[in-house]
C-alpha cells in the first residue's frame, strides 16, 4: 500500500513553508478567536464604516492593506472605475463576492471570458475527459473557488456540483443542461452522494468541496497548522475511491493584474486497492486522501495568506458554533440525567 503523504494530523506541524505575513495573520486570527463573537463582529462593523474606524483598521491590522489590493483587483475584473461603486464593493464583497463574479463571467462573451480568466493546467482536464475517466473537481472556500462549476459549464463541459445552494438558480443564470446542482440544504443528505456517484460511474465530472464543515463532522480529518486546528470532511475521499475517480484539485484567485487565474494542479493519488473488502483499509485510504489534500491546501495556505484570514475565520465561527451546539447538548443530557433519580 502506498504510504502515507508526510502530513502530520492531530497535534504535530504540518510541513508547510513559513512566511511573515502568514505568521502575522495567524496570530491576528488567534487573538481574534478568544474575543466574544458579537462583541468581534459589532467592532467590525463600527472601524469598517467611520473614518477613524477604517484609518486604525489599516493602520494596526496589516491584512486590510491586502484586503484593499484585492478590491482594486476585483474592481479592474469588473471594469469598475467609479470610487462609489469601489467602496461599495469594498463594503460588501465578502459576503457576496462570488456572487458578483458569477453574474458578471454569464454576461460575458468567449473572448471576454478568454480575455479576463487564464487557465493553468487545463491539458490535466482535458486528458482525462478525453480518455472518458470519471473526474472529481475538488476546490474549497478559498479565494473565488465556487466560481468553477459555472466557467467547466459555460466551456461546454457538462458536469454536477454539489453545493449547499444552487446560486445558479437563485441568479437565474441560464447554463442549459451543462451544469446540474445538487444542493444539500433541505435534501435527505445521501442523496446528493448517491447521484455524484451514479454521475461518476458513468463517466461524467464531479465538483465538491474539500473543505465544507457543514456536513459530516463526525466522519472528518483534523490536524494543526501554525497552532490552528482544521477539519477536512472525509465524504470527498469516500466518493472518489468508490467511483475509482481521478480527484484533481484546483485554485481560483485574482491576479495583480484583475485577472482571474484558474489552476488546475496535479491528480491526488489514491492508494491501495480499490476493491478491497475490509473496511479498514477503505478508511485508511480514505485518509491518506483526505492528508493529500490537506498538505495540498496548507500550500495555498502559506502563498497567499490573505486568502487564509478569510477562509480561517469563516472555519472558526463554524467551529465555535458547532462547540456551542456540542456543550449544550451536554448540558442537557447532564441535567436529564440529574432529574431521572429525583423522580425515582
Amino acid at each position: 500500500m502506498t504510504s502515507s503523504p508526510d502530513i502530520t494530523t492531530k497535534n504535530a506541524k504540518a510541513p508547510v513553508a513559513e512566511t511573515p505575513s502568514s505568521r502575522d495573520d495567524l496570530k491576528l486570527i488567534q487573538f481574534l478567536s478568544k474575543i466574544p463573537w458579537k462583541v468581534l463582529w459589532g467592532t467590525t462593523r463600527v472601524c469598517t464604516r467611520t473614518a477613524l474606524g477604517r484609518w486604525i483598521w489599516e493602520r494596526y491590522f496589516p491584512a486590510a492593506k491586502r484586503r484593499r489590493k484585492f478590491v482594486s483587483q476585483l474592481c479592474d475584473f469588473l471594469d469598475l472605475h467609479s470610487v462609489a461603486r469601489r467602496g461599495e464593493i469594498l463594503r460588501v464583497y465578502p459576503n457576496t463576492l462570488v456572487e458578483t463574479v458569477m453574474c458578471q463571467m454569464a454576461r460575458m462573451t468567449v473572448d471576454e471570458r478568454s480575455a479576463r480568466f487564464r487557465v493553468e493546467g487545463r491539458e490535466i482536464l482535458e486528458t482525462e475527459l478525453a480518455a472518458k475517466r470519471p473526474v472529481m473537481l475538488l476546490g474549497s472556500h478559498f479565494g473565488i473557488n465556487r466560481v468553477l462549476p459555472l466557467w467547466i459549464a459555460l466551456e461546454g463541459i457538462q458536469l454536477v456540483s454539489i453545493e449547499w445552494r444552487n446560486k445558479v438558480r437563485d441568479m437565474e443564470i441560464q447554463v442549459g443542461d451543462n451544469l446540474r446542482v445538487l444542493e444539500m440544504q433541505g435534501a435527505f443528505r445521501a442523496r446528493p452522494t448517491l447521484e455524484a456517484l451514479r454521475w461518476l460511474r458513468d463517466g461524467g465530472v464531479v465538483h465538491m468541496t474539500g473543505d465544507n464543515l457543514r456536513h459530516d463532522i463526525e466522519q472528518s480529518r483534523e490536524f494543526h497548522w501554525q497552532g490552528y486546528r482544521l477539519t477536512v470532511p472525509m465524504g470527498f475521499a469516500q466518493i472518489a475511491i468508490k467511483a475509482r475517480a481521478t480527484v484533481i484539485p484546483y485554485f481560483c484567485q485574482f491576479d495583480d493584474l484583475g485577472v482571474a487565474q484558474i489552476r488546475f494542479l496535479s491528480p491526488l493519488q489514491i492508494p491501495g486497492d480499490t476493491d478491497h473488502p475490509d473496511p479498514c483499509v477503505s478508511v485508511e485510504r480514505e485518509a491518506i486522501l483526505a492528508e493529500q489534500f490537506l498538505q495540498v491546501l496548507t500550500r495555498e495556505f502559506a502563498k497567499t495568506p490573505g486568502d487564509t484570514l478569510l477562509n480561517l475565520g469563516r472555519q472558526h465561527s463554524t467551529l465555535i458554533s458547532s462547540r456551542k451546539r456540542r456543550r449544550k447538548t451536554q448540558r442537557a443530557e447532564g441535567k436529564r440525567e440529574q432529574s431521572e433519580p429525583d423522580s425515582n
